[in-house]
């Protein structure tokens, strides 16, 4: 046996000679890849942003991904922005295929690239013919026409070599479809851009709009979606989002779906079908040719079945990660669709019928929806391709739309790279000792803090996310209701950014409850207060949708106050999602042409000069940062206006205004500018600090943070530190539950206070 061993060892020396391996080699940065569908995963796409610091020669080029034992991991990495005034790589957004056992974790290694990628057996190939993108992985082939249509034929072969024939033929058409009371409307595409080219992922874009099947008139609505197709793989993703731009400001919708049609070779005499009841395995149904069968949920309360009866277990306690998906297989494969977040986005339905025809309800046509202008709503589908043979694909299903691994980077490693602005909170391995034990405490705090802002655990979820806002989805119910306000049901979405800061929360603790919750409330900021009912007139698809308290009717701020594009940049870089992109500059692009400054809302001095440099961090485009010195010097006006000072009752107010100064004084040093915060500071200090209850004015103050830590560094006094110590020990022990607001200024820049205590301790 010793022998043996002996044996096997000097094999893996001699191997790790002659291939270059380094078995003891543990450089690059750690990756761990975290399971939470209860699946083994293998050789799955798995995409995620890799900051770069300014200096980096290592990184300069596409890094690549290795396993525990440095075995290169198929991967590509697509460059998606530059240090500005650099050049150099800041973000690598990085997709892989990574395998993962259920309820465990697995640990790569992002590694200097160089070399060529390691080549995938069947890599996605994107071509064109005419007006015909083709899109081609062994598995899958997929034609996407650039009019006429929305898809058009999908092959499949479970062997890995698809070809046109029609013996592959799965799919003749995807077609999506809506009804209003003019009529029945089709959508066909006007554009389709590549995004993303790579042998593991492509993206494509498809902007097209909704045409009378009779007539060929449009509607006013027009869809935006993005198609994510993998290599080695057989399902695709889309993220589909319908937007009322039309003239009227309220549309009744009675049906929006997505019609997908099999071959006419895959339909016999009865088709199995299953579907996703709320219950693990889902109802199994045998269908004829005229049968048809769906389920709807209508409302938080339930769900509805319809068409052919079948025996249902009634779900004692309904699993929404069981529900959204069906299953529809014949003679030789099946296709199987999924609705992400399907229970809590009602209204919603799945139909199937025995005809081979699959809907998938976004509206069902058995509900009236008012859709206002300008208001979008996305969903993210998967549909997934399997032989008649495969049996695993409702846990497949389930995982892959709601489920699916997430990966992570230690927050130390963000710090180093210095792409935030404000440091994250880490282990605490580089903490003095009493600021180990804060670390803690804040960190368990701010999980509370940021959970309870949810509401109570629902239906197996760790938040109750029934109740969320416009279209019942990624929202916050705002409880505000003096006497002057109308009546009616009010949404407090996103204050002052809070995708960006659950974000920040995923990144320190790598729970991803933050993740899912970050990533809905950013899709709903996107879909919602980021379109408004003036939608076709204006320049971007719209701002800050809101209602009015006043009026009670959907209304846009007059200034930036609606600026929240830290939170969608920063999802295009964590989930690659290509849309928050997009959206992120069109902000920046908004606040570079109009005004929307308010000497009686400062904050807006601040959220526009925020919402330019994101723009500036996006693109490296100089324009983005002369707006942002622009609305600088407007607020430099203001306070040479009132002598040094920011007139405001509010002093979150202000300190929102000195943070995109000092933001501002990253990207461009300047003497004036910190004489302007100095000034500014002191003057508030005079004004709100409460030295007995430790703290400025209220938890706005902690707006303040990285304004007091700053100007202690520049000048020394020691007055700055300690009023910034106090308000940290204050909020530290405070046990008062905060709402949206509060949760979002506390914590916009209060862990700078570790950063502060580390270099304090390396300077003593």
């Amino acid at each position: 046996m010793r022998s043996k061993l002996s044996w096997i060892l000097a094999l893996l020396i001699i191997v790790a000679l002659f291939t270059g391996i380094s078995w003891g080699d543990r450089g690059g940065v750690l990756l761990t890849v975290k399971e939470r569908a209860g699946l083994n995963w293998k050789n799955h796409p798995i995409t995620i942003g890799f900051p770069v610091p300014p200096e980096s020669k290592e990184f300069s080029v596409p890094p690549k991904v290795v396993d525990a034992w440095n075995n290169e991991i198929p991967s590509q990495a697509v460059l998606r922005g530059k240090w500005p005034q650099k050049g150099t790589p800041r973000w690598w957004l990085i997709t892989f295929l990574g395998s993962v056992n259920q309820r465990g974790s697995n640990e790569y290694r992002i590694v200097p690239g160089g070399e060529g990628p390691l080549s995938l057996r069947r890599p996605v190939e994107l071509g064109q013919e005419g007006n015909i993108f083709f899109l081609d992985n062994g598995y899958l082939r997929m034609a996407i026409p650039t009019s006429n249509s929305f898809v058009n034929e999908i092959w499949f072969s479970s062997s890995g070599r698809v070809s046109s024939a029609e013996r592959d033929l799965v799919q003749e058409k995807i077609r999506l479809m809506m009804k209003t009371d003019d009529g029945q409307f089709e959508g066909k595409n006007s554009q389709i851009k590549v995004l993303e080219k790579g042998p593991v992922r492509t993206v494509v874009s498809l902007e097209g709009e909704f045409y009378h099947t009779k007539t060929n008139r449009t509607n006013g609505f027009t869809y935006h979606g993005y198609l994510a197709f993998y290599g080695n793989s057989s399902f695709i993703d889309l993220d589909l989002s319908l937007i009322n731009e039309g003239l009227i400001d309220w549309t009744e919708v009675k049906g929006a779906w997505l019609e997908f049609q099999q071959s006419e070779r895959n339909i016999s005499n009865s088709l199995d079908a299953i579907i996703g009841y709320g219950e693990k395995g889902g109802a199994e149904i045998g269908l004829a040719p005229e049968d048809q069968a769906s389920i709807e949920v209508l409302g938080p309360e339930g769900i509805k079945w319809g068409g052919k009866a079948v025996s249902l277990p009634k779900p004692q306690n309904l699993n929404p990660n069981d529900l959204g998906w069906v299953d529809l297989t014949g003679t030789g494969f099946g296709i199987t669709i999924g609705v992400a977040d399907f229970w809590q986005q009602y209204p919603k339905g799945l139909r199937v019928t025995g005809c081979g025809k699959t809907e998938v309800e976004l509206v069902p046509q058995t509900t009236t929806l008012a859709w206002g202008r300008g208001v979008a709503k996305t969903h993210k589908i998967t549909a997934l391709y399997h032989s008649n043979r495969d049996h695993n694909f409702p846990e497949q299903i389930r995982g892959l739309i709601n489920l699916d691994p997430i990966p992570s980077l230690p927050a130390s490693w963000y710090n180093r790279t210095g792409v935030f602005f404000n440091p994250l909170r880490t282990d605490g391995k580089n903490y003095s000792e009493e600021m180990m034990i804060a670390a803690a405490f804040l960190g368990e705090r701010s999980k509370g803090d940021f959970i309870n802002l949810f509401g109570p655990a629902e239906l197996g979820q760790e938040v109750n996310r029934k109740n969320w806002g416009f279209f019942n989805y990624g929202d916050l119910q705002s409880d505000f209701s003096p006497p002057w306000v109308v009546n009616g049901e009010y949404w407090n979405n996103n204050q002052y950014d809070l995708p960006l800061l659950l974000f920040r929360e995923f990144l320190e603790t790598q729970e991803t409850v933050f993740l899912d919750l970050a990533h809905d409330s950013l899709l709903h900021l996107a879909d919602v207060d980021m379109v408004h009912p003036s939608g076709a007139d204006r320049i971007s698809p719209g701002l800050d949708h809101i209602r009015s308290y006043r009026t009670g009717l959907l209304a846009e701020a007059a200034d930036f106050s609606y600026v929240k594009n830290g939170g969608l940049l920063l999802g295009h870089y964590l989930l690659g999602d290509y849309r928050f992109f997009e959206l992120a500059v069109k902000v920046a692009n908004r606040v570079c042409l109009i005004d929307g400054q308010n000497p009686d809302r400062p904050r807006s001095y601040g959220l526009g000069i925020n919402g330019a440099l994101i723009g500036y961090e996006a693109t490296g485009e100089d324009k983005y940062l002369l707006r942002a010195e622009e609305l600088a010097a407007d607020l430099d006006d203001l306070i040479r206006k009132y002598q040094g000072n920011i007139p405001s009752d509010f002093v979150y107010q202000v300190g929102i205004s000195l943070e995109a100064l000092l933001q501002l004084n990253q990207w461009h040093h300047t003497p004036e500018l910190m004489e302007n915060v100095k000034s500014v500071v002191d003057r508030v200090i005079y004004d709100f600090w409460d030295a007995e209850k430790g703290i400025i004015q209220n938890w706005g103050g902690l707006t303040l943070t990285r304004a007091l830590y700053d100007l202690y560094l520049s000048t020394g006094d020691q007055t700055y530190l300690q009023i910034c110590r106090s308000q940290f020990g204050t909020f530290l022990n405070s046990v008062e539950v905060l709402d949206a607001r509060e949760a979002a200024l506390s914590y916009r820049n209060l862990y700078t206070i570790f950063s502060m205590r580390e270099k304090q301790g390396k300077e003593n």
